[in-house]
């Protein structure tokens, strides 16, 4: 899978850790959701294909991981 775009789905609770088994997705859109929570950290695991990430408009909260 090289892209998922979940925007404006009323997605809510927290970004799940297996994310980080999409090692392959370049596009990853969670726009205008209810999501929460810290941005996890396995996120990062994907930098050497993603080009785009979009996880405005949501309840995310903390800091961004240092793996960005």
């Amino acid at each position: 899978m090289l892209s998922i775009g979940l925007n404006k789905n009323q997605l809510s609770g927290t970004m799940p850790e297996s994310i980080k088994n999409l090692n392959l997705l370049e596009y990853l859109d969670f726009s205008k959701n209810q999501l929460s929570g810290t941005i996890p950290q396995s996120i990062g695991d994907l930098l050497d294909h993603l080009t785009h990430l979009n996880l405005n408009n949501n309840q995310l909260s903390g800091i961004i991981p240092e793996s960005f």
